[in-house]
């Protein structure tokens, strides 16, 4: 996350798939929901504003098939997760 926060282009999609596969493995493995939806949250957060970028969608695609899983509705979580980055970004405007 530090090295991330420094060079995101470069070290963003590393800690995004790292915070997936945690994700996973608190699905499958050991079993914590709440756990696992916070890694997952936690990718898509950081992982959303390089979506344009080939890789990185299927690293999303993978994210959302994690919340498939937890049955968690892809259409209504990302009317909120976008509604929460661009409340993000205006403070950060401010």
């Amino acid at each position: 996350r530090a090295l991330a926060a420094d060079n995101s282009q470069t070290y963003v999609p590393d800690v995004g798939m790292t915070l997936i596969n945690l994700a996973a493995f608190y699905q499958v493995d050991k079993v914590d929901k709440e756990l696992s939806l916070k890694y997952i949250n936690e990718a898509i957060t950081i992982l959303l504003p390089f979506h344009e970028i080939g890789y990185i969608q299927n690293y999303l695609d993978t994210a959302y098939e994690v919340l498939k899983v937890w049955e968690i509705g892809l259409e209504a979580y990302m009317k909120e997760k976008l509604k929460e980055l661009e409340k993000n970004n205006n403070q950060e405007e401010e």
